[in-house]
């Protein structure tokens, strides 16, 4: 608790104002004060707010349900996790109440060191493709070469052929996965089909984004971002607007 910031309106207000428009989600924890105005006042914005870092109770998540929140940051990695909140019964906390609010679409880190296989498949099988976001949640040194880097006051470690980066004492960092091989992640570790795969990390952030009517999917009068990738599922060809951004051939 005492590092995560308590919310503040005013300064929820000057975040979307100095935004311009382009801030569209923002993770929140309810069970810090404050949390359900600053909830609805996104709401009133149409800016997602989204659970993330939090230990909040049922009672706390049902209320910023209630206010508008509608989505999980990267679930199942810093949310409360089960316990025992008495002899033999097991609670469910929020890492398991977040799978049976229909209101709540799920980020997923599809990434073996954050999330277990068993996990992501009982999520495709409770939430359905629809209800899932694919996300990378890959740290800026994503994409670039093993080695020893330094962000912020973080001295990080990056190992060839790893989609983690780890601190010094060998601490989980953060993740480094790109996105195609998230979506070959989840594809090859749950019953989801291939094109469910592909939309958990396309049509279904365009959707929750408001942007689905020009990005997301293959349509006339879209913005033909596209890619095409090969039976591996690496990226050969990218296209922008539909121009020619990316050969690999």
């Amino acid at each position: 608790m005492e590092y995560l910031r308590v919310p503040d309106v005013a300064e929820c207000k000057e975040m979307i104002k100095r935004s311009d428009g382009l801030l569209g989600i923002m993770t929140i924890a309810p069970e810090l004060d404050k949390s359900l105005e600053v909830i609805e006042l996104l709401s009133s914005y149409r800016i997602i707010s989204s659970v993330g870092h939090s230990d909040a109770s049922m009672e706390d998540l049902n209320l910023a349900i209630s206010k508008g929140l509608s989505h999980v940051t990267h679930a199942f990695n810093a949310l409360g996790e089960m316990r025992f909140s008495e002899p033999g019964v097991r609670h469910p906390a929020l890492e398991g109440y977040v799978l049976v609010r229909d209101e709540l679409k799920l980020e997923i880190i599809s990434e073996l060191t954050h999330i277990n296989p068993v996990i992501m498949e009982i999520a495709y099988r409770v939430k359905k493709a629809e209800n899932i976001i694919i996300v990378t949640d890959s740290m800026s040194v994503s994409g670039l070469k093993p080695g020893r880097y330094k962000i912020g006051v973080m001295s990080l470690i990056l190992e060839e052929n790893s989609d983690v980066a780890r601190l010094e004492d060998g601490g989980l960092a953060g993740s480094v996965v790109p996105l195609n091989k998230a979506v070959k992640t989840f594809f090859e570790n749950t019953s989801a089909t291939l094109n469910e795969a592909v939309q958990m990390a396309s049509y279904n952030p365009a959707t929750s984004l408001g942007i689905s009517y020009r990005k997301g999917s293959i349509e006339v009068g879209k913005d033909a971002d596209l890619i095409v990738f090969d039976e591996n599922l690496e990226i050969k060809k990218v296209f922008i607007e539909g121009k020619l951004a990316l050969n690999e051939n």
